[in-house]
């Protein structure tokens, strides 16, 4: 009998292996890329992942939109495992213009959906962003292809005399917070869209990826988050504990003042 037992729990393990691999290899979530300017092309309309993740990572996804509409929808849910999980997905144009964003938090028993429509008159390449702390699925329905891609061709019209020349319209924010030209979002946290120049996010992500370093190790009398001597906390926002020389932690203040003026809709 014992052998039978044992027998059947290796039969089970392998199976658990199995789905194991079955899942990673349907859930495209595991190929995400944190580096802007080298995100992970689309090749799937549909992206979830079933676990925690660190909320402050931001994952980077490229896309084409066509003329027409392109329609989001995010599910949170936290199912069985239990505790909360917030997500948030961003829709930006190459240069960090913010064109949509759309948000979702849940807890055990509470899940929630959002689904939004972004329109476009034009054809041009686009980002997609992610950030989220646990179980997401996100759906992205309409006129999309593979970054890169060829557009389908089309049978050509007969040209008038004098033909019309026609330029297409701008692509109309739909964030309030989406930045004057010149400025993109200082992104010092997921949630953080005050609008700076790109060499201040380009500085900023430098001093969250030195942010161990620039810690006590053993702690000190802000716990974890102490600095350690000659520097202080950025504070770009009021969850902010990057530790920088105060020389920055005033430029971030300033910026903060600065925001209104640099957005289109202040």
């Amino acid at each position: 009998m014992k052998s039978v037992s044992i027998a059947k729990l290796a039969r089970f393990s392998a199976m658990c292996v199995a789905c194991a691999i079955v899942v990673t290899n349907i859930n495209p979530s595991f190929a995400q890329s944190t580096d802007r300017d080298n995100p992970t092309p689309l090749t799937t309309n549909i992206l979830s992942n079933p676990g925690k993740q660190n909320s402050k990572t931001v994952y980077y996804y490229s896309l084409t939109a066509k003329p027409g509409q392109i329609t989001i929808t995010l599910d949170s849910d936290v199912g069985s495992v239990g505790g909360s999980s917030s997500t948030t997905v961003r829709i930006q144009t190459i240069d960090g213009n913010n064109l949509k964003t759309i948000s979702a938090s849940s807890n055990s028993g509470n899940p929630k959906r959002q689904v939004d429509n972004i329109k476009f008159t034009s054809e041009i390449p686009v980002l997609l962003l992610i950030s989220s702390s646990g179980y997401h699925k996100i759906k992205i329905d309409g006129d999309w292809a593979r970054s890169g891609s060829a557009s389908t061709p089309t049978k050509p019209e007969s040209k008038p005399d004098n033909p019309v020349t026609t330029v297409p319209k701008p692509i109309a924010p739909t964030d309030p917070n989406t930045c004057k030209q010149g400025y993109v979002w200082r992104e010092a946290m997921p949630n953080d869209v005050v609008c700076v120049t790109p060499k201040v996010r380009t500085r900023t992500r430098q001093e969250n990826s030195q942010a161990s370093l620039r810690r006590e190790p053993n702690g000190g009398a802000y716990g974890a988050d102490t600095c350690k001597q000659g520097f202080v906390w950025r504070e770009a926002t009021s969850a902010d504990r990057v530790c920088v020389v105060p020389k920055i932690r005033a430029e971030a203040a300033e910026d903060n003042k600065q925001a209104g003026a640099r957005r289109i809709v202040p």
